[in-house]
């Protein structure tokens, strides 16, 4: 019986090993997320310049103060990909506090592309696709993998240490 009792809380503690290595990499990847997107420095941007896109898409910006309606939209061979009207949203970057004017909707073919405006095309800047929510959602699901690991480690060793009970026969 005290064989049986090793091999599964063995077992147990294999699991919280992998699994804390798992959440150590979901919260690195998420910090490192939200890093790059701080730490970015938007490009100003106008109608008719060509802009180069990365799978995770673009957001557009304003200074902080500036309004405006904004009807733009991003082209790459016959493809075009309008850009989803944001109001009342800002962001803290590195280089200072701006407003979010448009993005993409969600992921697009990495590659450069033709930007155009037909209204609101001044005074923006273009970004990496700023994300912060999903770089919240994987940091959430690594600490619940870390406080999993923990767990599962603790009672782990709590089955290691108890003592086996003898049958006297």
């Amino acid at each position: 019986m005290g064989r049986r009792r090793s091999r599964g809380s063995g077992a147990l503690l294999l699991v919280a090993a992998v699994s804390l290595v798992v959440a150590g990499a979901l919260v690195s990847l998420a910090g490192s997320a939200a890093w790059s997107m701080f730490a970015q420095d938007p490009t100003p941007i106008a109608s008719g310049d060509r802009v180069t896109v990365s799978r995770s898409g673009m957001t557009l910006l304003r200074d902080e103060g500036g309004t405006g309606s904004t009807s733009c939209s991003i082209t790459r061979g016959g493809e075009r990909i309008l850009l989803e009207e944001t109001r009342g949203r800002s962001v803290d970057l590195q280089t200072g506090r701006f407003v979010v004017a448009a993005s993409t909707a969600g992921s697009v073919r990495a590659g450069t592309y033709d930007f155009e405006c037909t209204a609101g095309g001044t005074g923006l800047y273009a970004a990496r696709r700023i994300a912060f929510g999903d770089a919240a959602l994987v940091g959430v699901v690594g600490v619940v993998a870390l406080a999993m690991g923990l767990a599962l480690g603790t009672l782990g060793l709590v089955l290691l240490r108890r003592p086996v009970s003898s049958r006297a026969g």
